[in-house]
């Protein structure tokens, strides 16, 4: 995994009113917050950001700085710079981490996992093809997996990717290692948005027989895309949830909202 290359994947928008150093440390803190940068990792050393984006040196210091500051790198002398997770790891709630399945299981003190119920490739038609901007009948990844908390189920999700986008995607991957990170390595994509759409339904007999529930109980259809640095989208995503398991808080104030996933 080259994180320079994931990094410099799509040029800084210098007609932005977000400062160039702001952007850079966006991205880095994507890769982390994917998983796709782990703690101990290795950052590009400054010379190589400037000269790939053609910033000035103390750009990126700034960004490295803050990224120093605000605990998500430490700078070893004569090594250059590495991941450094804060300890606090409320911390890295940007939107990945609040609408991830997985970091609200893992905030609810329960271990997260997936039960992996097939893999296949499928022709894209109505909403998935709208939603992912394709031609109905491009051919698409669709994974099927049960979301868990300690071995229980609490989702079932059917998630979508462009084959083009993503050739060589498999469970083999999947199972180690996140859907984003696999979309980030194997394409140099990075997710910068994600969008979901929240109803109430009931379960019928078999979504409720894989939730390990019974049929008619109150659920959750979550609709979710997510779109690159871009604005190009990369996956969309249908869960069903337990109700009784888990539930979307919203937050509103002055400088805007924010909204978060928590398994109970």
């Amino acid at each position: 995994m080259d994180a320079l290359a994931l990094i410099s994947h799509d040029a800084l928008d210098e007609s932005s009113s977000v400062p160039l150093y702001r952007q850079l440390k966006h991205r880095i803190l994507q890769l982390i917050a994917t998983g796709t940068l782990g703690a101990g990792e290795a950052l590009p050393t400054e010379q190589a950001l400037c000269e790939t984006f053609g910033l000035s040196r103390a750009t990126v210091r700034r960004c490295y700085r803050d990224l120093v500051d605000e605990g998500y790198a430490a700078r070893r002398r004569g090594r250059g710079s590495f991941v450094s997770l804060p300890a606090e790891s409320s911390r890295l709630d940007t939107i990945y981490q609040q609408v991830s399945t997985s970091s609200a299981i893992g905030r609810s003190g329960a271990r997260p996992g997936s039960r992996f119920l097939g893999i296949k490739v499928v022709p894209a038609a109505g909403a998935a093809a709208r939603s992912l901007g394709v031609a109905d009948g491009a051919p698409l990844w669709e994974i099927n997996r049960l979301r868990l908390a300690d071995k229980n189920p609490v989702v079932h999700e059917l998630a979508y990717v462009p084959q083009a986008l993503c050739p060589r995607l498999d469970s083999a991957n999947l199972e180690s290692t996140s859907l984003y990170q696999c979309i980030a390595e194997e394409s140099g994509e990075l997710s910068s948005r994600t969008e979901e759409f929240v109803e109430a339904i009931t379960l019928d007999r078999r979504e409720a027989r894989l939730l390990e529930t019974s049929p008619g109980s109150a659920a959750l259809r979550i609709v979710a895309r997510s779109l690159g640095t871009q604005g190009q989208p990369l996956e969309t995503s249908v869960g069903i949830a337990r109700a009784d398991r888990l539930r979307v808080e919203t937050a509103y104030d002055i400088d805007g909202s924010s909204a978060r996933k928590v398994v109970v």
